[in-house]
């Protein structure tokens, strides 16, 4: 697989991962709408602050479980476009 190839697929899953983290804060916000509109009860409150916390610590994981080490292809590619460098004597230097 190519350079390229392999940032667009990279690109294509962060965007699946946004995506998914949206709805999770939208679904989010629509409970704690309706416990507002419901009248503020202390243990459902809770209930949701608690669900908020599980749900962040598996979408830290999941974020840092499928973000790989950099091998420094991307940065290549940046500074090809854009005229600059990562390494001293290299394009744009």
């Amino acid at each position: 697989m190519s350079q390229l190839a392999q940032i667009q697929a990279a690109v294509a899953a962060e965007a699946t991962v946004i995506a998914s983290a949206v709805t999770l804060l939208n679904g989010l916000k629509a409970k704690l709408d309706a416990i507002i509109a419901n009248g503020v009860d202390p243990a459902e409150v809770q209930a949701l602050a608690d669900e908020i916390g599980a749900q962040t610590t598996q979408l830290a994981a999941a974020v840092q479980a499928n973000t790989p080490a950099s091998d420094g292809a991307a940065d290549e590619i940046v500074a090809a476009e854009s005229g600059t460098s990562t390494d001293a004597g290299t394009v744009g230097n």
